[in-house]
């Protein structure tokens, strides 16, 4: 097996599992978020009002982690392999 198909891969299934943890993350803050906000306002002893502030940075920051780690080398090395 070319180690270019192996590369691709193995970003393609980092790129389907973070898309999980992503999708799976987003869930739980949207079904949960009395119980999750109250629990980690005396975790981390900040307001809840600025829990949305941070989940909403949480999400966007693993967002473009995926894009740019992920996503952007999926796609290159398919593109690699197909011409």
């Amino acid at each position: 097996m070319s180690d270019l198909i192996l590369l691709t891969q193995f970003f393609g299934w980092s790129l389907l599992i973070n898309a999980g943890i992503l999708l799976f993350t987003t869930i739980m803050l949207i079904s949960f978020r009395p119980q999750i906000k109250s629990l980690q306002s005396q975790l981390f002893a900040l307001e809840k009002a600025q829990l949305n502030i941070v989940y909403f940075k949480y999400l966007a920051y693993y967002k473009i982690g995926i894009i740019l780690f992920s996503l952007t080398p999926y796609l290159s090395l398919k593109i690699m392999t197909s011409a």
